[in-house]
């Protein structure tokens, strides 16, 4: 796929009553259309993983456009100054959350004071240890692992994460997913 495509096809499902929601939860609604994730996931899944589109797609300054680039942009290859290109631009949380669980690995954010990157790396490790029961040990484990990590972001973000983790009410729903 190519960029303009992509970008043509974001445009022609732009929903302005969207684009007020999202001012309404903190998101930056200049530069975006409206699209939902799962949405974005769909055309992630059709473009495939392509660096050359994800830097065009995040060049383009267009939100969702961005969200996207952290889909389809290979994991494996990105590098620190990549990556520390993509947090200087963020100017929404979701964008951050975004990078941060589709692209960025979690234990190295973890020492990152700025406040929305502290957050997501926090919201991810929450949100896949509660997918169920193997990813909530594996989330624990990273989680004790970045609590040994000399910075008070890292404690922060592996305190929260913890709490949340083992709380009862966590477990149970894990459970009840295992029987």
């Amino acid at each position: 796929m190519k960029c303009e495509e992509i970008l043509q096809e974001l445009k022609s499902l732009s929903d302005p009553d969207a684009v007020k929601g999202m001012a309404r939860y903190g998101i930056n609604p200049g530069h975006a259309y409206g699209v939902s994730i799962p949405t974005l996931r769909k055309i992630g899944r059709r473009a495939g993983t392509d660096p050359a589109l994800a830097a065009d797609l995040w060049a383009s300054g267009i939100h969702e456009a961005r969200i996207l680039a952290s889909m389809v942009e290979n994991p494996k290859t990105v590098t620190r100054e990549q990556m520390e290109g993509w947090v200087s631009d963020f100017n929404s949380w979701d964008l951050c959350d975004q990078c941060c669980n589709n692209l960025f690995a979690i234990k190295r954010g973890a020492v990152d004071r700025r406040n929305f990157v502290k957050k997501a790396v926090n919201w991810s490790l929450r949100q896949i240890g509660k997918r169920n029961p193997t990813l909530n040990e594996e989330a624990v484990g990273l989680a004790e692992e970045i609590r040994q990590i000399d910075s008070k972001s890292a404690r922060w973000i592996a305190a929260d994460a913890l709490r949340e983790l083992k709380s009862d009410a966590v477990r149970k729903r894990l459970h009840k997913q295992k029987a």
